[in-house]
């Protein structure tokens, strides 16, 4: 049977990291270094040559951002200067290690937990497969049953994924553990491609990338997070394999059991478990490795509030441990480590330097202060030559990942959140404190005002170059840079509040990632077209003349063929007409379908293979 149109899944990975060519390598590396050598002569000629004593109270500010921004680059330097400091081993298809595949179930809803146990317990080498419950949910260990997992109940349970790992380390009798939460799915190859790591005994965790199944209609904040995602798990984690300093994300990892229990755990009294048990396996000489592709996918949409308020609690909990745990000073770290760790820490404070581009330029224009005593010619040419270099630099050591225009707007849209992230750690506020309240709308107005002082500041200066303010400015051109600097700040905020407004308003319209499909299929006897499906249900397209057969609450079957036939019970729960004379029915699979459903998700998320071929493999699974 040949098979059917398949979704337009993600781009499937073999598993494997690709590795950057020298030629590409050597020429990122010679960019930054160039850049780096001019930012050093540049600085030392400004801090030299260009000071203004009578307006030190802003020369000295102006030329720390400039300093800040050089250090800046040469952390990304030293952050993404070998992203192949890894060489990945042969896939493992059997193992002597005794494996198993813990999932935190969360209190989230069946229907995603059942893509997640399906995905793991099909994985291969031979392995066991446990849900890791805190609430004794009888429905969540008939699902497991049903599809070849057991359930692990957690008594007096915290709720956290730390505790729930915790209790399971010494209930479950495994050398390794690999972690997939709740709502994601696991590649074929999650345990075949990483096993082979373990090969060193003091490697403590493998930690793959995290990604989530998205498409093209998911819009402009999905896009701008995936690009924030890649940066850190395709740029930042495989550069810190030269290091030795990757971090573990909890989910989409495999973990040594023994290396866990050196350290007492996973670090549960704290609010970062992940970043706070790293540094402790580190400190005790365990090493951690990221495998930079791509085997374990997200199924849940996340929205834009939701995303910039975890950020502000993951930033919370990051200061957290740069009070209690500070890698600078930590025992038992490399020279690598401790600046590779501190470096992830301080990257929270950007914000600041942020903040004081967007004040630089009113403080010049509002006071008709002079931060710069240089001729013009001079100035010019250093600064476009420092400045430049640095730009050229940062689109080098990025790899393309993270555009310039974009970065500096998502960099402004959590600039208000990292402010009091930062502020957290000099007023000693928790993750219950203004930092860990707050709920960030969209726009948060700290952006509000700083586009209406770029806006009162130009109408200020345009009055007072024509004599109309007490303001003079003495060297025109030095006003006429900050008029500059004023609308590109100006610009980039406007862009900023946009944006965010656009999240406000867009709000969650998918629960669980749908695939863009054309499958002819039948609806109990009529015939249609399902044109997205997801484990939760489907939309299907037919003749408008059957909107007088069809009604919202209708209960029935919808088969279809993905290289093997498929039919679930769906309920109509929405129906629409269109202009083009056909009927659009959101369609709703109907509860106790888990194999179904089960093979349905491995047909979407994890096997590239035709259904009948998923069926026969899953029979082996379930019958377990």
């Amino acid at each position: 049977m040949q098979p059917s149109p398949r979704p337009a899944v993600a781009s499937p990975s073999d598993g494997q990291p690709t590795p950057e060519l020298p030629a590409a390598r050597w020429r990122v590396r010679a960019v930054a270094v160039a850049a780096l050598a001019a930012s050093l002569v540049y600085l030392v000629w400004r801090a030299t040559a260009t000071i203004s004593g009578a307006a030190w109270w802003l020369a000295l500010p102006l030329l720390a951002l400039e300093a800040h921004a050089a250090a800046s680059l040469g952390v990304l330097t030293f952050s993404l200067w070998d992203l192949n400091a890894v060489h990945p081993p042969e896939l493992r298809r059997t193992t002597e290690h005794r494996v198993a595949i813990l999932i935190p179930a969360g209190v989230g809803p069946l229907d995603m937990l059942l893509p997640t146990i399906a995905s793991a317990v099909a994985l291969r080498p031979a392995h066991e497969t446990f849900v890791l419950e805190d609430a004794d949910r009888p429905e969540v260990s008939r699902l497991a049953l049903d599809l070849g997992a057991k359930t692990l109940l957690v008594p007096q349970s915290s709720g956290t994924g730390a505790s729930l790992l915790n209790h399971a380390l010494a209930a479950v009798d495994a050398d390794l553990i690999a972690v997939v939460e709740a709502g994601w799915v696991a590649d074929p190859g999650f345990l075949t491609d990483t096993l082979g790591y373990f090969d060193d005994p003091k490697l403590a965790v493998v930690q793959t990338p995290l990604c989530s199944y998205e498409t093209a209609t998911s819009g402009r904040w999905t896009a701008r997070r995936r690009s924030e995602r890649a940066f850190f798990h395709r740029l930042l984690q495989p550069g810190r394999n030269r290091w030795g300093a990757a971090l573990w994300c909890g989910t989409g990892s495999v973990v040594r059991v023994s290396a866990l229990l050196d350290i007492g755990g996973v670090a549960a009294a704290t609010p970062a478990p992940e970043l706070a048990t790293t540094l402790r396996l580190h400190c005790r000489g365990w090493r951690t490795v990221h495998h930079d592709a791509v085997l374990t996918r997200g199924l849940t949409a996340v929205s834009a509030g939701r995303y910039r308020q975890e950020r502000i609690q993951r930033g919370v909990a990051a200061m957290g441990v740069l009070r209690g745990q500070n890698p600078l000073v930590m025992p038992g770290l490399r020279l690598g480590q401790r600046l590779a760790h501190t470096f992830a820490l301080l990257g929270w404070f950007d914000g600041w330097r942020w903040l004081g581009y967007l004040l630089v330029p009113p403080a010049v224009l509002l006071t008709g202060a002079l931060p710069l005593r240089v001729a013009s010619g001079s100035f010019v040419f250093a600064f476009t030559v420092a400045f430049c270099l640095q730009r050229l630099a940062v689109i080098e050591l990025v790899r393309g990942r993270a555009p310039q225009v974009p970065s500096a707007v998502l960099d402004l849209m959590r600039m208000p959140a990292d402010l009091w992230v930062t502020a957290s750690l000099v007023l000693g506020w928790g993750g219950n404190g203004p930092a860990g309240r707050r709920q960030f709308s969209a726009p948060p107005p700290l952006l509000y005002l700083l586009q209406w002082s770029c806006a009162a500041t130009a109408a200020f200066a345009a009055l007072s170059f024509v004599g109309l303010t007490p303001v003079h400015y003495r060297v025109e051109w030095v006003a006429a840079a900050a008029v500059a600097w004023l609308v590109t700040n100006g610009v980039l905020l406007t862009l900023a509040v946009r944006r965010a407004q656009a999240e406000r308003s867009a709000g969650e319209r998918r629960a669980c990632v749908r695939f863009n499909v054309a499958l002819p299929s039948l609806l109990g006897d009529y015939h249609c077209d399902v044109v997205d499906l997801s484990p939760l249900g489907a939309t299907a397209v037919m003749p408008a003349s059957l909107a007088r057969e069809i009604e919202i609450g209708d209960v029935g079957d919808l088969s279809f063929d993905l290289g093997g036939r498929l039919a679930l019970g769906v309920e109509v729960r929405s129906l629409r007409l269109r202009p083009n004379l056909t009927l659009v029915a959101g369609l709703e699979f109907t509860p106790g379908q888990d194999r179904e459903r089960a093979l349905l998700a491995l047909a979407l998320f994890t096997v590239r293979a035709p259904l009948d071929l998923v069926e026969e493999e899953a029979a082996l699974v379930f019958s377990r």
